[in-house]
């Protein structure tokens, strides 16, 4: 399959696991391997207007899994929270801040915009980059934070 073109028009993706290409369009199995907390790079352009796209951004943008991993499982699009550069940080409580050293390899200082949620379907993800990051539990429950405050529900933090 390596070099064809899946039925979605885009260069079949990679399977973290298998290591085998796969179209998510084709093997809609491979959304389960995503969990809540995961950072993956996704790819945003058609974007409009003042929406954050991935303009400048070769391999997408930065995202992590905000859904609960039962619907993720079973719905072939995920919702995420797009990570932005820490420069943006305004001390919002719909901003998280996320420490270089839990993104990994290759990650910098970076804000979880809790005002940048969208539904994407899975074909956006760049699955060539893998998954890049998994949050803990403390950043997940800051998000938890950002989302009741962007969402208006009252949550305890």
């Amino acid at each position: 399959m390596s070099g064809q073109v899946g039925m979605n028009g885009i260069m079949p993706w990679w399977d973290g696991n298998k290591r085998e290409p796969v179209d998510p369009i084709l093997d809609p199995e491979w959304v389960n391997t995503l969990r809540r907390g995961d950072v993956v790079y996704v790819f945003l352009h058609g974007r409009v207007g003042r929406e954050r796209n991935c303009d400048g951004y070769l391999n997408g943008r930065p995202a992590a899994v905000v859904r609960n991993d039962k619907l993720n499982r079973w719905r072939p699009q995920l919702i995420v929270a797009t990570l932005t550069d820490v420069s943006a940080y305004r001390g919002l409580r719909t901003q998280v801040r996320v420490d270089k050293k839990e993104l990994g390899e290759g990650g910098k200082d970076s804000i979880i915009d809790c005002e940048d949620i969208l539904t994407i379907d899975t074909c956006r993800i760049n699955v060539t980059k893998g998954l890049w990051a998994r949050l803990s539990t403390a950043t997940m429950r800051r998000v938890n934070v950002g989302l009741g405050e962007s969402f208006g529900l009252r949550l305890a933090s």
